[in-house]
């Protein structure tokens, strides 16, 4: 493949970040619910179009050994330093190469899985096209395409905010410059619209939504050339023609009727919208949606689109819910409470529900076997009554977003050992960053205390040599205990919290599903 020439990319490059959504076992467990039967994750083969440093791909393939990952980048730079990454963690099944998506082909071979995050939409039409031809041509039998772009209607306000910053910022030849520019514009705007209007409202949203982003995304999304929106059953009639079905979404929630939708509005789109491109279409005007991650196969494969109970009977579930306190007069507050990370608050009111999401709260984050968590709530999981009742509770929790399911065991563990440890992967990430990638695909950013103890993470270490070490760093005064938010210094009482504030972040670090030991 021809390496193309230096790219606004390598001037100002995006962060490389991990998408839980484009991971193979996410992809895998939504393709089951309708019936697809995707490749085992563990073994299954793997490419990136558009995997700038690797950040995506890269924790992708220190999880799973057995399996093969390839990427491809217009960004010479970014493919440096992920290759920087993979010879210092010693991986042996990831590989990235710099090109251009149009020069690929056959050459590359036949793929599992292909992700193609943040470059549809910001790429020329022909690129586009090649795309979505490259995943007809190379996508095994059983493979999945996973395809993120821009949408409409949503698109239609945000490209307001594009259009204005492109005025603005057309007279000058520097990107940072320019950059400073849209900023400038923005802060303006922001300042300046009319108060107490509609337009002024939504305008002022989408204007702090953007000021509020980094200089990549504010320059990628917004003063690139490249930035075509399109709606959703445009999207579909070009998959269509190059070979390609509709399977479904990377976010379970997004292609169901949540509870946000009326019955009156459900019995309608039930009316209008007798097939599924066109159900996801009107769900776009009614959600005004701006993007979407869209997973494609080969047309010909024939999917099973009601999901019920049964279908979850293998499946493993996972909350991230805590207890919530309701406020006086709060809307639900006569059942058992919890809150979801996302802001939203359900209430339990059976005793099962109870039960059921309490249960998964004290075991979070690890993802329970619904046969299990039968066992745990009582039902028995020879109860097939019971399990029907957990299951349709869950579904019912998944389809809104506030439950994860799962059809692969847990990477990592919830109770750190005497010798804890966590990946090499997350020890070489905390070099620089203040975030790591975590065994479920996530990003999380860590406190300087956690981040000093992650690097001591090796397995080699048990918790008197961490102490020792931990407490050097603060006699050097590499890193800062505090105590009641104070600096603590005294050598007597760093000694003495030391034990319990090492205690304490490795509770933490495994409820971040950070360790694997």
């Amino acid at each position: 493949m021809n390496a193309p020439t230096t790219t606004t990319y390598d001037s100002i490059p995006y962060e490389s970040y991990p998408f839980e959504n484009t991971h193979p076992a996410h992809l895998a467990s939504i393709a089951g619910l309708f019936g697809f039967p995707a490749v085992d994750p563990a073994a299954c083969r793997v490419l990136e179009l558009g995997c700038g440093a690797g950040g995506n791909l890269i924790p992708m393939a220190d999880t799973a050994p057995g399996s093969r990952f390839h990427g491809i980048d217009t960004a010479a730079t970014q493919i440096d330093k992920g290759r920087e990454t993979i010879a210092a963690l010693g991986l042996t099944n990831v590989t990235l190469e710099c090109g251009d998506i149009l020069a690929a082909g056959r050459e590359l071979g036949e793929f599992d899985y292909i992700v193609c995050h943040g470059v549809y939409s910001w790429v020329p039409e022909a690129v586009q096209t090649r795309i979505l031809t490259l995943c007809r041509e190379l996508l095994s039998p059983h493979g999945i395409a996973y395809i993120s772009y821009n949408t409409y209607p949503g698109w239609h306000l945000r490209a307001t905010v594009r259009e204005m910053m492109n005025f603005h910022a057309r007279g000058f030849d520097d990107d940072r410059d320019r950059i400073a520019q849209a900023r400038a514009l923005l802060n303006f705007l922001v300042d300046s619209v009319p108060q107490g209007n509609t337009y002024g409202q939504m305008l002022r949203d989408e204007l702090e939504l953007v000021r509020d982003r980094d200089d990549a995304y504010l320059f990628h999304e917004h003063l690139e050339i490249c930035n075509t929106p399109l709606y959703f059953h445009q999207f579909a009639e070009r998959a269509q023609a190059a070979g390609l079905g509709y399977l479904g979404e990377a976010a379970l929630s997004s292609m169901m009727l949540t509870q946000d939708i009326s019955p009156k509005v459900r019995e309608t789109l039930q009316r209008i919208a007798p097939d599924i491109i066109r159900f996801e279409q009107y769900l776009d005007f009614l959600r005004n949606r701006t993007f979407r991650r869209t997973l494609l196969c080969h047309a010909e494969v024939a999917l099973r689109r009601e999901i019920t109970p049964a279908t979850i009977a293998d499946y493993r579930v996972s909350s991230a819910l805590v207890p919530h306190t309701p406020e006086d007069g709060e809307r639900g507050s006569e059942g058992l409470m919890f809150r979801h990370p996302g802001g939203m608050v359900l209430s339990a009111h059976t005793a099962l529900e109870r039960t059921l999401l309490a249960t998964l709260t004290e075991r979070s984050p690890a993802a329970l076997p619904l046969t299990a968590l039968a066992t745990l709530v009582g039902e028995g999981e020879d109860d097939a009554a019971g399990l029907s009742g957990i299951a349709s509770i869950v579904l019912e929790c998944a389809s809104n977003g506030v439950l994860e399911l799962h059809r692969h065991p847990d990477l990592f563990t919830t109770g750190p050992g005497p010798r804890p440890a966590c990946s090499a992967l997350v020890r070489w990430q905390l070099r620089d960053q203040s975030w790591a990638t975590n065994r479920r695909h996530l990003r999380v950013e860590l406190p300087p205390f956690d981040r000093h103890l992650l690097a001591l993470l090796d397995g080699s270490r048990d918790r008197e040599a961490l102490a020792r070490e931990m407490t050097a760093l603060v006699t050097a005064k590499t890193l800062r205990l505090l105590l009641q938010d104070e600096p603590v210094e005294d050598p007597a009482i760093v000694a003495e919290i030391m034990g319990p504030a090492i205690d304490k972040a490795l509770a933490r670090l495994a409820n971040a599903m950070l360790l694997v030991a």
